[in-house]
C-alpha cells in the first residue's frame, strides 16, 4: 500500500493521480478530511503529521511512503514523525521530496529556474510504483531559467486574482522543459 502523506496540496493531489489511473491502490493523509477530493482507488485517512498519535490507522499496512513538507521551522519534527511511524509500521521504501523553497535568494536579480509542481508529482509517481529507486536521488531541474527571481517574489506577494496574468509568455505545459538529471 503507498501512503502519500500531504495528499490535498499540491504535490501530493498530483502523486495520487498516478496510482489512481494506474489501478494501484492508494492511502491519502490529510489534516482535514473535507480537503479529501474523490480518486478511485484512493482511501483518505485523517492525521496530522505534528500530532504522532494519529498517525498509527494511517501508516498501518503501507509499505511505500511518499513524504513531502512544508518548508517552515517545524519541518524536522513532522519528517521525523513521519518517518519513525513508517518505521514502526514497516514501511520498506520512502520518497522523500526536497525543494528549494525560500522568499529570499541570494540570487540577486538572477533567474531561476522553477520545476512545474506537476513534474515533480509525475517523478514520484514512478519512483513509487516502479523498482530501481532505492538509495537514489533525482535532481528536477528546469532547461532554462524561465522568470527572474524578483519577479517571482512580486507575484507571490499580489492579491490579483487571475494567475494568468503573471504566466503569459511561460511555457505552462505539464513536462514543457523540464528533466530529470
Amino acid at each position: 500500500m503507498i501512503l502519500v502523506t500531504g495528499g490535498s496540496g499540491l504535490i501530493g493531489s498530483e502523486v495520487l493521480r498516478g496510482p489512481s489511473h494506474a489501478g494501484v491502490p492508494a492511502r491519502a493523509l490529510t489534516r482535514d478530511l473535507k480537503k479529501a477530493h474523490t480518486l478511485p482507488g484512493v482511501a483518505w485517512v485523517a492525521g496530522d503529521l505534528g500530532k504522532p498519535k494519529t498517525l498509527h490507522a494511517a501508516f498501518d499496512g503501507t509499505t511505500t511512503l511518499f513524504l513531502p513538507t512544508h518548508y517552515l521551522e517545524d519541518m524536522v519534527e513532522l519528517q521525523h514523525n513521519a518517518i519513525a511511524a513508517a518505521r514502526d509500521a514497516g514501511v520498506t521504501h520512502v520518497v522523500k521530496v526536497s525543494a528549494f523553497a525560500a522568499i529570499y535568494s541570494p540570487s540577486g536579480d538572477g533567474k531561476i529556474p522553477y520545476v512545474d509542481g506537476r513534474d515533480v508529482g509525475a517523478v514520484g509517481v514512478v519512483t513509487l510504483t516502479t523498482p530501481g529507486h532505492v538509495r537514489k536521488k533525482y535532481v528536477l531541474t528546469s532547461i532554462a531559467a524561465k522568470l527572474k527571481f524578483g519577479t517571482t517574489s512580486a507575484c507571490q506577494g499580489s492579491e490579483s486574482t487571475n494567475p494568468a496574468d503573471f504566466l503569459e509568455g511561460i511555457a505552462t505545459t505539464p513536462g514543457a522543459g523540464h528533466g530529470i538529471s
